[in-house]
């Protein structure tokens, strides 16, 4: 068993005519992993950029998370960002709400009472009600689909199961934008929301040519030594995988009377997990190899 640094940063949401996506959380954390263990890796895609012109402007996907799964059991997952939202003439949008740290889902961001509600305790977000967004994944559960007058795009699927984005539903010649893979919610004209333990809202439309952004997901650690936080990364998301090999010997230097070995090592070592407790001659295993001692 070796304890691992594991690094994971969320994907961001997809932009929408001059609005952008939400940024993607990053999580860190110290975890124990044993040879021959098989791990399953989700990097999060960004959320793909809503694409119009004239009155035909569409949303933003929702952006993937990204995880590290041993069996079935979740590690360490980090949040996407929301996708932006625009009103139907480009104008009128909100950007997407970033990943969090937190574990709960973001809000979506804008004012509209019809939008989703976030993700909470590992579920999806929902989505959007009237011309939508749908909700980003959680790990447990899938995002809500939008509802209602002409809405038709879908959540994104839960990180336990495939893990893939939804899909936009094009409004009026233009293209929205699909979530991204890691459980990225699809746009409409409003954003999607974005993938992570909990998934973030849909957002919904206005009645002013209008449209919020997306929530951003989400985010969990099961490490210890944890350095966490939401709304830093741009782009697709990253996992980094590292580990520090173990301390070793570096010299040895025996006094001259045979009494006592002075033992040098390559860093600070303990006796306890806890850092703390100095080595003492019972946890050296000592043995001879030619000669008499």
């Amino acid at each position: 068993t070796t304890t691992y640094t594991i690094e994971v940063w969320g994907a961001q949401g997809g932009d929408a005519a001059s609005w952008t996506g939400g940024k993607g959380a990053r999580m860190r954390g110290d975890i124990n992993l044993t040879k021959d263990e098989v791990i399953k890796i989700i990097v999060g895609q960004k959320g793909i950029d809503g694409a119009g012109s004239g009155s035909g402007h569409n949303g933003g996907g929702g952006g993937g998370a990204s995880a590290v799964i041993k069996v079935d059991n979740l590690l360490i997952a980090s949040g996407g960002g929301g996708g932006a939202g625009t009103g139907e003439r480009g104008e009128n949008g909100q950007n997407g709400t970033p990943g969090v740290a937190d574990r709960d889902g973001n809000h979506p961001n804008g004012n509209i009472t019809s939008n989703g509600a976030r993700g909470q305790n590992g579920n999806g977000g929902t989505g959007g009600n009237w011309y939508a967004g749908s909700g980003g994944a959680g790990w447990l559960t899938n995002g809500g689909n939008a509802t209602n007058g002409g809405s038709g795009s879908t959540g994104g699927s839960s990180l336990s199961t495939t893990a893939i984005g939804g899909t936009g539903s094009d409004y009026s010649g233009g293209t929205a934008g699909h979530g991204g893979f890691g459980g990225g919610g699809g746009a409409k004209i409003p954003g999607g929301g974005g993938g992570g333990y909990s998934g973030g809202a849909g957002a919904s439309h206005g009645t002013a040519w209008n449209a919020d952004g997306g929530g951003g997901g989400g985010s969990f650690d099961g490490g210890s030594n944890q350095s966490n936080a939401g709304d830093i990364r741009e782009g697709h998301g990253q996992i980094v995988i590292s580990y520090s090999p173990a301390p070793t010997i570096t010299g040895v230097s025996l006094a001259s009377s045979n009494s006592t070995i002075a033992v040098t090592m390559s860093e600070a070592v303990y006796n306890t997990d806890g850092g703390s407790g100095a080595l003492e001659a019972a946890d050296f295993a000592f043995s001879i190899s030619g000669g008499t001692a």
